[in-house]
């Protein structure tokens, strides 16, 4: 890696692997993910959106949302680094591939939704938008708990910003991204939407083989129906997550106050401390 390689040595970080995602590398016995970000390709108003996010989530110490150790611009090589530790258990994505044809237990697809859904309320309430919310972000760590990640994708809320301006993963977007909409808090929560039919189904929700079909699928809001033995209370929480209309649908704090979830936050806060779960909810 050459010069980027020899800032990071001086930071005390050891390098293991490289993707286009981002760089893997240990420091005194610990991993971490190293995201790089090459300020050159960001506009002033990004830059400056992209520096008050590493302020606010460094700031944000939460369960369920990932941790930034550090972070330190490259001055020869003008990349910014962010700096998170690594989890152990992957991500939703290998979670979702490693059983594709074992049926999932309601449970446990309930427990993933409720962390991730705590995480998408200290989001929404600190005016950040994910943008990115798919399988691939959502880390999970070797206890089998989730932590929401895709650092580099949120980004700073603002009234009547264009729908069409944001261009993460195409399936889980929701319908008013490619009708001239605004891209607000609700647009996060249809993806939280086809992220619970995913982990229910191992499928998307809308799938094509190109962006071109794959269009009206989610325009419609038509999706196949769950397996009949999920309940009567998830289905009916997926049916309002993917609404069509951004306003029918609703916030994280609402999906929170459900029955269902309160029953499931009831039996977590049994296993782990009353205040991790409490304090956020």
């Amino acid at each position: 890696m050459g010069k980027e390689q020899s800032k990071l040595a001086k930071e005390g970080y050891v390098t293991t692997t490289e993707t286009e995602s981002g760089i893997s590398a240990t420091k005194d016995d610990d991993t971490y993910f190293i995201k790089m970000i090459h300020l050159p390709e960001l506009s002033r108003q990004a830059h400056a959106a992209l520096m008050s996010e590493i302020e606010v989530l460094r700031q944000t110490n939460h369960p369920h949302l990932i941790n930034i150790s550090n972070s330190f611009k490259d001055e020869n090589q003008d990349i910014y680094y962010v700096i998170m530790k690594e989890y152990q258990g992957g991500n939703l994505a290998d979670v979702i591939g490693k059983n594709p044809e074992e049926p999932p237990q309601e449970c446990e697809v309930l427990s993933w939704i409720v962390e991730i859904c705590l995480a998408l309320k200290a989001i929404h309430e600190a005016c950040l938008l994910h943008k990115d919310l798919i399988p691939k972000n959502i880390l999970v760590s070797e206890f089998g708990l989730v932590r929401l990640g895709g650092f580099g994708n949120i980004h700073e809320s603002s009234k009547g910003q264009s729908a069409t301006n944001s261009d993460p993963t195409i399936n889980n977007l929701a319908p008013e991204v490619f009708t001239g909409g605004t891209y607000d808090a609700k647009s996060d929560i249809w993806s939280l939407g086809c992220i619970l039919y995913e982990l229910c189904t191992r499928q998307k929700a809308f799938f094509a083989e190109t962006t071109i079909k794959l269009m009206p699928k989610i325009i419609s809001g038509e999706y196949p129906p769950l397996p009949s033995y999920f309940s009567f209370e998830l289905c009916d929480l997926l049916s309002d997550l993917l609404k069509k209309e951004p306003e029918k649908r609703p916030t994280a704090s609402e999906i929170l106050l459900r029955p269902i979830i309160i029953r499931c936050l009831r039996t977590k806060v049994r296993y782990f401390r009353f205040s991790n779960y409490c304090s956020v909810v």
